[in-house]
């Protein structure tokens, strides 16, 4: 998308081994409520408090689906789950096991993994679930215990992964410096709009209009998916489909300019000026605004003006670069911060990282219009598009 931000100046207007003992759509051992088929073991009823595994002295009444019997044949069930090792570095590889165990009727019905940004479903008919780890989380068997009254249980087995080393940043690379006769020239708005500069980032100034607003380079990310590189998803494991920003081409280059109409090369203007103005400029037919104050009729202000543009300019660029290297503007910081994501889900964040980094240079850097610096006005023969005036000009 394109982002109408770029900085104008006006003037004029201006892991761990887990024993399951029970039951339950997703209940954690050990210490955790029986249940099969939806019906508390203890009571029969889905209202009142739950018996648990593990509770000393629990007793049961003659109510209770299955009674004492139950209770303790769901407890017997001695399958596990390992994950090792269960604390990593990024990247590294961990192997997770399930053992039916000695007990009972126990089927594995499937993996998956539970992490704080992503969740990955897999029903695999091994018993094995391994892979590189990126993010932390929880991988959990879920599991099919005893035969008639057959009990569900969730065993999760916490992962721990520490975080990726290393870092990225562009304060080293991203610059800015005032421009030279005839770059962005093409970048100011009619006259009209009474811009004396502007700063532009390197697309304007590479000749495309359309991305005039940019201060970031691309410009805009719409149908470019290399201005930002990922690692290859995880192929397979708990973290299966995953993927982290590892590089990125984006940068700043920032240029400064003032308007072509009050520089030395600016255009010629034949439009007669004035008996003064034109005595002493003697039978020039053509000139510029510059060769007037300059030549014609000498005027300090003229050069002050001028001089106030750029310095204008340059402060906003100055503060531009400032701010595109602070946490907050550095994208490549922000890229390298982003979490482990899908492919497709991670470039959708890229590209929110890079809007908001764009967003918050853009702003702080066009804040210097009020912050910076009290309005001048200087007094100099211009023209203003139809006529030579000699009206005074503000810069704000």
């Amino acid at each position: 998308m394109l982002r109408k931000s770029w900085i104008a100046c006006y003037c004029a207007l201006i892991a761990l081994s887990m024993v399951a003992c029970a039951a339950g759509e997703e209940p954690t051992a050990p210490s955790v409520a029986v249940y099969w088929n939806g019906i508390d073991a203890g009571t029969g009823s889905n209202n009142d408090p739950p018996a648990t595994c593990g509770s000393p002295g629990a007793e049961l009444n003659s109510s209770g689906v299955g009674g004492q019997a139950r209770l303790a044949q769901e407890c017997a069930y001695d399958f596990k789950v390992t994950c090792q090792p269960s604390t990593l570095t990024w990247g590294q590889t961990t192997h997770c096991e399930f053992d039916k165990g000695s007990s009972g009727v126990v089927q594995l019905l499937g993996w998956e993994f539970r992490g704080a940004n992503n969740q990955f479903v897999e029903h695999p008919f091994g018993v094995m679930w391994s892979g590189p780890m990126l993010e932390s989380g929880n991988v959990v068997a879920k599991v099919l215990a005893g035969s008639g009254n057959q009990v569900r249980y969730t065993v999760p087995v916490a992962l721990t992964v520490r975080p990726r080393a290393g870092g990225m940043s562009w304060a080293g690379s991203i610059g800015g410096r005032m421009g030279q006769p005839g770059e962005l020239d093409h970048c100011f708005r009619a006259w009209s709009t009474l811009e004396a500069g502007l700063v532009a980032g390197q697309s304007c100034a590479s000749g495309s209009t359309a991305l005039m607003s940019a201060l970031f380079t691309p410009a805009t990310y719409l149908g470019d998916s290399r201005w930002v590189t990922t690692s290859q998803p995880i192929a397979f494991g708990p973290n299966k489909g995953l993927a982290v920003v590892v590089a990125s081409s984006a940068t700043m280059q920032l240029r400064a300019q003032v308007r072509k109409l009050f520089r030395s090369d600016g255009d010629t203007i034949s439009d007669p000026i004035g008996s003064l103005a034109e005595q002493a400029c003697g039978s020039i037919a053509s000139r510029n605004i510059y060769s007037v104050n300059n030549t014609c009729v000498p005027n300090a202000q003229f050069s002050a003006f001028v001089s106030a543009v750029w310095q204008h300019e340059g402060y906003h660029l100055s503060v531009a670069m400032q701010e595109a290297a602070s946490p907050l503007g550095d994208l490549h910081a922000g890229l390298f911060a982003l979490p482990p994501l899908e492919i497709g889900t991670l470039r959708i964040a890229a590209e929110q990282v890079f809007d908001f980094a764009h967003g918050h240079v853009s702003l702080i850097a066009k804040g210097t219009h009020t912050s910076h610096a009290q309005p001048a006005t200087f007094s100099f023969i211009w023209h203003n598009g139809s006529a030579w005036v000699n009206l005074p000009l503000s810069t704000f």
